[in-house]
């Protein structure tokens, strides 16, 4: 799931970038939450049902596909720069430019 999930995070941050779409890229940005929880209960449940060198491993995936989501949110907030003028960090809006 945490795979499909960043794969769609990573696919809608191209095509917000791709068609200029703020709205597309906020969506982006709000899903890095659920793909965020869902790392976490990843991340636990290896801990605590899995061999050590395993786990290792499933950790540094489930990380991994975590990680391209955290990008796709980057660019999510520079796309949404781009088109609005916004500066969006840590769900808090910064508006330079007035349309």
């Amino acid at each position: 799931m945490i795979r499909e999930l960043s794969k769609k995070s990573f696919v809608e941050v191209y095509s917000s970038f791709k068609n200029r779409d703020p709205e597309l890229a906020l969506q982006v940005i709000k899903s890095d939450k659920v793909i965020d929880d869902l790392r976490d209960r990843i991340l636990n449940r290896a801990v605590k049902g899995l061999e050590t060198e395993i786990a290792l491993k499933v950790v540094n995936i489930a990380q991994n596909f975590e990680r391209v989501a955290d990008l796709s949110t980057n660019i999510a907030e520079d796309v949404i720069f781009i088109a609005k003028g916004e500066i969006v960090k840590h769900g808090k809006v910064f508006r330079f430019l007035q349309p």
